[in-house]
């Protein structure tokens, strides 16, 4: 429920800033556009008011040009009453837009002007003797009120005029400040998004060269760091690659988990980078393999490899794993990255197999020379088991490793008995309960006994499940069907095939044909069926009857 909450929380901080800048520039886009229709609004009235400013001039001003004979009076009243009606619809259309002071007082001022003038002309019309404007004003009663109503008219023009170029000009200044704003904001947004590409773009950057399990750089890093610094190498200070291989994992995996096997392997990512002393750089290459890459002196080949063998080594209660190594010095042992890698790989495994056979093979021949020293007839038995074991394992597809596996679990798998008495194991009669109870603890002391040698460990399971059956009635565990690992199984098909066909003191040995036959009668209930199938058809296509030497 936390990480929910923390992921969520992580999610709304990533967006949250570029989803605000992004409205503020969105913002800033629309207050720049309404501020500029503003601003084309108030130059529009601006010029507006100028054309209406200038046709209201003939107010006052034409009819009285008539005391001079320039225009006739039609003339005059028909560019009276268009001037009129422009400037009308002109104020209207203002006061549509806007309601204002100086528009309101306009509006009023503006018919009463062209009022009087119309008067002027139809007086002028009737009466053409009246010649002189003070004659005309006095004909009509207008006096001053005439003149007043005419300069008013015309300040209120300017006024207006005046009011709108003022607005004008503070929209304009609030549309150049906006825009600026506005481009600033589409700034931030572009500098917020592309900071979180670059970033983003990092970050993958990091991750194509970083091994997500360990922290380390991986493969991808290492060839480039090679071909990085192999400019700069030489023969007297040279690149030391060295490429290492953790011995025993596989069987810490398949006992531990993969969980405890990845957590190994984030520990021993840590302490090999820590052995380097800051002197060069660790690599995982994927699976159980490392790798470290440093200019040192080729006298320091040998400590190097030591700091790290230690670092990667651990062990523990029935576990331990070690490593092999590969060196290869650049450029006097190679001059490329792949050719590099290539003779170091070829070099660790060079070593890990002989280091490997040779552990789990000292170890299981102390074993067997124990048995064989107890009991000569029990460590013949055992090695045929091994033969049959190993051919059947080779005859099923398992890989050689695996095969190997099998093999050394079957020469081991009744290395418990060793703990069991004389008398009881050679008893020529049927054995009594305790006696049973006794034999079916050898797989336990078996398995004991085997893992105690850390190379044999991942063969102590097969030890113990070797005397299961797929129908759950064996022992120790009543595991049954695929529960029962298939090397066990496989080893339980040739145990019992090869004690039935080998003297016991307490019965007769068996025909092959017998036994086959027995297997195939078990089969399904003591025994595997696909095992006692592919065993039954590797032992009759023998040419020869005997059982033995298959391997050969």
């Amino acid at each position: 429920m936390f990480r929910g909450s923390r992921d969520g929380a992580t999610m709304i901080k990533r967006w949250l800033t570029p989803a605000v800048a992004t409205l503020l520039a969105l913002a800033s886009l629309g207050a720049v556009a309404l501020l500029q229709r503003r601003a084309d609004a108030y130059r529009g009235a601006q010029v507006s008011i100028e054309d209406l400013s200038a046709r209201a001039q003939l107010v006052g001003v034409t009819p009285l040009q008539l005391t001079d004979g320039l225009l006739p009076p039609s003339s005059v009243a028909t560019e009276m009453y268009s001037g009129e009606k422009v400037v009308d619809a002109g104020l209207s259309t203002l006061r549509r837009t806007e309601r204002s002071a100086p528009l309101t007082k306009l509006s009023r001022l503006v018919p009463v002007a062209f009022a009087n003038d119309n008067q002027i002309l139809k007086l002028l019309s009737a009466d053409p003797k009246l010649s002189s404007p003070s004659d005309l004003l006095a004909a009509l009663h207008l006096g001053g009120t005439a003149e007043a109503a005419g300069a008013a008219m015309t300040t209120s023009f300017t006024r207006t005029k005046n009011n709108y170029s003022a607005r004008l000009s503070a929209a304009q200044t609030q549309s150049f400040v906006g825009s600026a704003l506005a481009i600033l904001g589409l700034l931030a947004v572009f500098f917020v998004f592309y900071r979180r590409w670059w970033k983003a773009r990092a970050a993958l950057a990091h991750d194509a060269r970083t091994d997500a399990l360990t922290g380390l750089a991986n493969r991808r890093a290492l060839i480039c760091d090679i071909d990085e610094q192999l400019r700069h190498a030489t023969r007297e200070r040279p690149l030391a690659l060295a490429l290492y291989d953790l011995d025993g994992f596989k069987s810490y995996n398949d006992t531990f988990g993969h969980l405890a096997g990845d957590a190994l392997l984030a520990r021993a990512a840590q302490q090999l980078q820590a052995a380097l002393l800051g002197a060069g750089r660790a690599y995982r290459m994927g699976g159980d393999e490392f790798c470290t890459l440093q200019t040192i002196e080729p006298t320091q080949v040998a400590e190097m490899r030591e700091r790290a063998t230690q670092a990667l080594e651990e062990s523990g209660e029935a576990f331990e794993i070690g490593c092999s190594c590969g060196t290869v010095l650049i450029p006097a042992e190679a001059g490329t990255a792949d050719a590099a890698l290539l003779l170091a790989d070829h070099r660790m495994y060079q070593q890990k197999a002989t280091g490997r056979t040779s552990a789990s093979r000292q170890s299981a021949d102390v074993l067997l020379k124990v048995l064989n020293e107890k009991d000569g007839d029990l460590g013949n038995h055992i090695g045929d088991v091994a033969l049959l074991a190993q051919a059947t394992a080779q005859h099923l597809g398992l890989a050689e490793p695996d095969v190997r596996r099998v093999r050394l679990a079957a020469e081991l798998h009744d290395v418990g008995k060793s703990a069991i008495p004389d008398e009881i194991l050679n008893k020529p009669a049927e054995l009594d309960g305790a006696e049973w109870d006794l034999i079916r603890a050898h797989t336990l002391i078996g398995e004991r006994i085997v893992r105690a040698a850390p190379s044999l460990a991942d063969v102590a399971g097969l030890v113990r499940s070797s005397h299961e059956r797929v129908d759950a009635g064996g022992y120790p565990d009543g595991l049954g069907g695929q529960a029962i690992p298939l090397g066990a199984r496989i080893i339980a098909v040739c145990d019992a095939f090869d004690a039935m066909i080998s003297p016991r003191p307490y019965r007769e040995p068996v025909t092959i044909s017998e036994a086959l036959n027995e297997l195939r009668r078990c089969r399904g209930t003591q025994f595997d069926p696909p095992i006692v199938d592919a065993f039954c058809t590797l032992i009759e296509s023998r040419s020869d009857d005997r059982p033995l030497g298959l391997a050969a």
